[in-house]
Parts: structure tokens; sequence; C-alpha cells
């Protein structure tokens, strides 16, 4: 079943830097899975000693000098969307120097999962504001989707430092495409659970709630169930990840998976 309506994985160039009103997320070809872990300590004696590599990172890689590869990392856990693909997983926190391992699943247009088993990723935090990942190429029945590619990202430090608390989150939210008839309600209360009524025009619920991980930082705890026949294949429970007010205020980004599926909402206000 191809993206439509509600099936809003994760494409890369527009989560990052969409700033369209209601603008949908499409994975195009290819697409998250998030697992909590422990504590991302970057230590050792090369250029990023004592650095962790906590924050929200926008990257390319040496071919393609547009930053449009968004990564999330909060202490072990691990949110990546690259040119229509999203890898989901945890880094290892016992890391030599400022390398570092991770171990990620990949997602493709429909939400499903490709790897059967997870896929590598070695990193070097080279200094303060830069990060360097190399990446393994995802194979999927024998076919290749991405070669191994080598990722270099900046840290948005602006965007990571804002403050979050549930009021800034606390609005009546919507996705409007007219052109495939598509509406999602999306209402958050000030508690930071959904609302009734969050549903869209194809006959999917959502329920659940966002909250709060850290008040000196602009990223929340994701947990939504999702409900009806318009949800297939999505209909399932669980979905964990990670919402982000991004890049403004006015427009709420959550990207969630449940560990075989995933999806990805970019919101704005009502």
């Amino acid at each position: 079943m191809m993206m439509t309506g509600k099936h809003l994985v994760l494409t890369l160039t527009l989560v990052v830097v969409c700033c369209l009103a209601g603008c949908k997320v499409d994975l195009g070809t290819d697409g998250g899975k998030g697992e909590p872990s422990g504590g991302g300590f970057l230590g050792g004696t090369t250029a990023g000693q004592g650095l962790d590599a906590d924050g929200i990172w926008l990257g390319n890689t040496p071919e393609n000098t547009a930053s449009d590869i968004t990564l999330f990392m909060r202490q072990g856990r691990l949110i990546m969307t690259a040119r229509g693909l999203a890898y989901f997983g945890s880094y290892d926190p016992a890391v030599s120097g400022s390398n570092l391992t991770a171990s990620v699943d990949v997602y493709n247009s429909n939400g499903l999962k490709l790897t059967n088993t997870p896929i590598s990723i070695n990193g070097n935090r080279v200094n303060e504001t830069t990060l360097t990942l190399a990446v393994d190429a995802v194979i999927f029945n024998g076919t290749t989707i991405a070669n191994p590619q080598t990722m270099n990202f900046t840290l948005q430090s602006a965007l990571w430092e804002r403050a979050s608390a549930l009021e800034l989150i606390a609005y009546d939210w919507m996705i409007d495409i007219p052109s495939q008839s598509f509406h999602l309600d999306f209402p958050i209360a000030s508690t930071g659970v959904l609302n009734p009524g969050a549903a869209d025009s194809d006959g999917c619920a959502y329920s659940g709630a966002l909250t709060l991980l850290d008040t000196t930082k602009n990223l929340y705890e994701v947990g939504l169930t999702l409900t009806g026949t318009g949800c297939d294949p999505l209909t399932g429970t669980k979905y964990g990840g990670y919402a982000s007010l991004m890049p403004d205020d006015n427009s709420l980004l959550i990207i969630a998976s449940n560990g075989t599926h995933a999806f990805s909402l970019q919101l704005t206000r009502q």
C-alpha cells in the first residue's frame, strides 16, 4: 500500500526544513523505530573528548552538500531520516575515544521494516559541533536499497537548546492536504494527552500522549496508538518516538515506531 493520507512516513528533506502549512511527509521509495537505551557518553583523548552525542543534527553526504539528513540523538537512542529511509535504534555508550557505534533498524515508504537484523553505524564526534557517521548498506531480500555511505552532521544548537513545556504543544494541530482529500485533526490537551477527536479523514483514530523528557531541550517523548481500518497497515499500539517543535513553534514534527512499522506527522497549528 503506497503512502497516502495518514501514511506520513519520513522523508528527510521535508521533515527537517518543511515550513509549509500542513505539509505531508512521505518516504518516496524507501522509511523508523525507536528503542530507548542507556546514556551516550563519548570520552577519550580525541578531538571529541568528553562530549556526548545528544542533540538535533542536520547532515549531508559528500556527494550532496545540501543538509537533507535529520538526526535525533538522546542518551543512547537514535532516530535518523535520510533520503527516503528512516533509521531507528540505539548507540553504545561504552565507546572508545570519540568513536560511536550504533545498531539500527530501517523502514520503507509503507512504514514496514526492511531489516531482518539491525545494521551498524559507526561514528566519530569530531568536535563540539561536528559528527561523522559511516552507515552500512541496507539490503532487503537480496536487493540493495542503500549503499554504504558517510554522513557529515552539524549540531543545531539553537534548535536543540530551546526549552520544552507542555503548554508549548497544547494546541489544536492539523494536517490538511486538499489535493489528496486528506485532513487530520490532532488536538493536544495541556496535560500532553490527545483530546477526543484526534482522527483523520481516512478513518484512523489516534490516542496517547506527549510527555516531557528534559525541559531544557526541544524534544518530547511520544506514546501513541492507532486504531481503525483507515490506519492500515499502521494499525497498532505502543508507537514510541520523539516530537520536536521544528522549524518553529507553529510546526510540530512527530516520528514514531512500534518496532514493525513507522510513521511521521508534520503538524501545524489550526
